[in-house]
């Protein structure tokens, strides 16, 4: 986020003598002068597009982000995103790049295997030491994502969306509690402990990129909670404009191939819980409680 110093000017008042009333009959009926009528290109304009690698105003984007009624949840599935793929040039997979990208100090790895470090995680302003705690989690969730827009996009943009790493606040490296209490949640349902203004510029720079759209609810507590920061210092700096298929049909997920050979191996790299009906490698791990979830 960028911050600028506020720059406030005194305008001394101009002493001006009263003009006087002029005086009507009691007979008389005085005619009203018309107010004249505001020139619409005397407001600043919000713009509508933005130049990629410039700061630009949260309520700015924030203006121009459609409204729109959301696709149902029922139709999500989350391997309809595919995700954690190879994306950068040492080979190694998404959540190893976010991992090697925010760590503030003292990485280290072994191949692709995180071995050290040092990260921050911003939900709840927590210093985490060890890597197998942290979630990478979407900015905006791939579920909420779906709702918005994503549900029309075809494999190749929902997986380009899912491993977007030249947004740097698109996967962001959390603690997996804090992610898994945020779920799949639009900021009407939750919101960090810590940095709420710094979240919402986020949540809406990634919507704008992406072109998602906001349910009435989300839009409505996100201009709520806007009106406690300094709306003026918020910018986020706009990404290249991403262009998504106004319509496909989304295709039925291939089964993964299991990474991991125990529940207790898919927490410690930061995966799971898996929910039946929801997540194919539910079917992957014994439910010993029934309680549809594996891998809590």
């Amino acid at each position: 986020m960028f911050s600028m110093k506020k720059l406030i000017v005194i305008i001394p008042m101009l002493a001006v003598a009263p003009t006087p009333k002029p005086s009507v009959s009691a007979t008389a009926t005085a005619t009203p002068t018309p107010e004249p009528e505001a020139d619409a290109t005397d407001a600043p304009a919000t713009p509508t597009t933005f130049t990629a690698g410039s700061e630009v105003k949260t309520t700015d984007m924030l203006a121009v982000l459609p409204v729109a009624v959301e696709a149902k949840s029922d139709t999500y599935n989350r391997d309809f995103f595919k995700h954690w793929v190879s994306k950068n040039n040492t080979g190694c997979d998404t959540r190893f790049a976010v991992l090697e990208e925010e760590a503030v100090s003292g990485f280290a790895k072994s191949g692709c295997d995180v071995t050290k470090g040092e990260w921050f995680s911003e939900y709840e302003g927590a210093t985490v030491t060890k890597a197998s705690t942290l979630d990478v989690d979407h900015m905006v969730p791939l579920a909420e994502a779906w709702r918005s827009g994503a549900s029309e996009w075809d494999s190749a943009t929902r997986e380009a969306y899912a491993n977007d790493l030249s947004n740097p606040n698109a996967l962001i490296a959390v603690t997996a509690s804090s992610n898994r209490s945020k779920s799949d949640d639009d900021p009407n349902n939750w919101m960090p402990d810590t940095d709420a203004c710094v979240y919402l510029s986020k949540w809406v720079g990634v919507k704008y990129e992406w072109k998602l759209t906001l349910d009435q609810a989300e839009k409505d507590d996100i201009v709520k909670f806007l009106s406690f920061c300094d709306v003026n210092t918020m910018t986020t700096v706009y990404d290249a404009p991403v262009t998504v298929p106004t319509a496909a049909a989304p295709t039925a997920p291939e089964a993964p191939d299991q990474q991991f050979t125990s529940c207790s191996e898919a927490t410690a790299n930061g995966f799971g819980p898996y929910v039946k009906g929801r997540d194919v490698e539910y079917d992957y791990y014994r439910d010993g409680d029934g309680d549809g979830t594996v891998c809590e």
